[in-house]
C-alpha cells in the first residue's frame, strides 16, 4: 500500500512491475530498483499526504555464492509470518520446498542476526534448504551497514552447516519492506544464474 499510495505519484519502477505482473503476461530478467527508502509516513496525518520520502541510490543486487544456473518456482515469504506458520497444517508440505527458489525477508520489527540465524537452523534441519535450488534475500529494514554484512555472513555460515555450499544466494532485493517494491508471481518458474548474475522469471503469473 506504501508504494500504490505514494505522495507524489507511484515510482516509475512500481508502475513497471505490476503492470508486467498483473496484466501484460511478462517474462524476463527482474530488474532492481536505482533507489530505495524505508521512511515510513504516519498516513494518520493529513500533512503527509503530500510529503514526499527521501530515497537513497541502490546498492543493487549482492551475489553472495553459487557458480551454476538453477531454476525452481517461487515460494517463501515474511520470516516471522512463516514462524507464525510451523506446526500448523499451512505450512508447506516437504515436497512444496522440492527445487524452490526460496524468497525470504524481514519486517519492520528487524529480528536480530541471531534470531534469522536460527530460523534458518530450523529450516535446514526440516531438509528445507536441502530440497531448495536457490536463496533470494529481500534488502532487510532497520539494519545498519554492519547488520547487512553480518547477516549474509550467517546465511552463508548455516547454509554450510546443511551442506550447501553450491546453493546461488542473491541478498538485497527489492520485495521486502523496504520501498520500491517488485512483484514476485509465487508459485512461477524463475531461473537464478549466478553467471550472468540475473533472477529471470521464466513464466507469466497471468496469462
Amino acid at each position: 500500500m506504501t508504494d500504490l499510495a505514494e505522495a507524489g505519484g507511484i515510482r516509475e519502477f512500481v508502475r513497471r512491475g505490476v503492470s508486467r505482473a498483473l496484466f501484460e503476461g511478462w517474462t524476463g530478467a527482474l530488474e532492481p530498483s536505482p533507489e530505495w527508502t524505508e521512511q515510513f509516513c504516519d498516513w494518520g496525518d493529513p500533512a503527509a499526504a503530500d510529503r514526499v520520502r527521501a530515497f537513497l541510490p541502490s546498492e543493487g543486487p549482492v551475489w553472495l555464492q553459487g557458480s551454476a544456473p538453477v531454476a525452481g518456482r517461487l515460494t517463501g515469504g515474511n520470516l516471522e509470518v512463516l514462524e507464525f506458520l510451523k506446526g500448523t497444517p499451512w505450512w508447506p508440505a516437504p515436497e512444496r520446498w522440492q527445487g524452490a527458489v526460496l524468497c525470504l525477508e524481514t519486517s519492520e520489527e528487524a529480528p536480530s542476526v541471531t534470531q534469522v540465524t536460527r530460523f534458518l537452523r530450523n529450516y535446514g534441519s526440516q531438509g528445507v534448504l536441502e530440497r531448495a535450488a536457490a536463496l533470494l534475500l529481500a534488502r532487510p529494514m532497520r539494519y545498519s551497514a554492519e547488520q547487512h554484512w553480518l547477516l549474509q555472513e550467517a546465511v552463508l555460515r548455516v547454509l554450510a552447516e546443511f551442506g550447501r555450499t553450491d546453493m546461488p544466494v542473491v541478498a538485497n532485493l527489492d520485495f521486502g519492506h523496504t520501498s520500491p517494491q517488485t512483484v514476485l508471481p509465487f508459485g512461477c518458474l524463475a531461473q537464478v544464474d549466478p553467471v550472468r548474475r540475473e533472477v529471470v522469471l521464466l513464466e507469466p503469473g497471468v496469462s
